[in-house]
């Protein structure tokens, strides 16, 4: 047989009124984990899905902007990348490393010497070209 009441020290309930305050209670928790949840859920769905690591292989991941072949014969220099069978396998983090030194290294025009030319063979030598004709 169920109790018509519930008596607590001063405080009387009955089992209407708790099964009322007990239903509110659970949809406010359920109201708030539902947000909760659906929060987290969208921010997993809309951020972009990095890989942990990139490899040489035809359908494995390699960076955004890397043509195949390409992106094979840079992956045996970058640090931290090691062979795993006939595939080159390197982590995020030593990728990401690698390309930031890459970056903040002196680009090319920066260590490209001017074209040689017998002027500037002779000026180098400390000669100056006879300005005869012919």
């Amino acid at each position: 047989m169920k109790p018509r009441s519930l008596s607590r020290g001063s405080i009387t309930l009955s089992v209407d009124e708790l099964e009322r305050l007990i239903d509110a209670r659970v949809e406010t928790y359920t109201g708030q984990l539902t947000a909760a949840v659906l929060a987290k859920v969208v921010a997993a769905l809309s951020a972009p899905a990095k890989p942990s690591f990139y490899t040489s292989h035809v359908k494995g991941a390699r960076p955004v902007g890397w043509a195949l072949r390409r992106w094979q014969v840079a992956i045996k220099g970058i640090p931290g990348a090691h062979q795993r069978g006939r595939f080159w396998i390197v982590s995020l983090e030593d990728f990401e490393r690698w390309e930031r030194a890459r970056s903040n290294a002196p680009g090319p025009e920066a260590s490209v010497a001017p074209a040689w030319s017998p002027k500037r063979a002779l000026e180098a030598a400390g000669l100056r070209a006879a300005g005869g004709s012919r």
